[in-house]
């Protein structure tokens, strides 16, 4: 993880194949709506709970590396975890 200004960011990399860019595309863009019957349910709920405790410019992002996929979690660093004050 690691801290820009008052958001902190953690990342979790997977170094297989990853996933194409379209089938990334869909979900980061399913992962924004409010209501929607998706095939990605743990990575949805995740990402409503966060906007709804954090607001809507809080959550989750997929994004491709060079090798393999990123998920990306961004908080706000004096709401989301305040045990972690850097």
């Amino acid at each position: 993880g690691y801290r820009i200004s008052d958001e902190i960011y953690f990342e979790v990399r997977d170094y297989g194949l990853g996933i194409n860019q379209s089938k990334i595309s869909e979900i980061n863009e399913t992962l924004n709506k409010k209501n929607i019957a998706t095939n990605n349910l743990g990575l949805h709920n995740i990402n409503r709970t966060i906007k709804l405790m954090y607001g809507e410019d809080y959550g989750l992002y997929l994004s491709n590396e060079d090798k393999g996929l990123k998920v990306t979690v961004k908080l706000p660093l004096e709401k989301g975890i305040l045990w972690l004050k850097w």
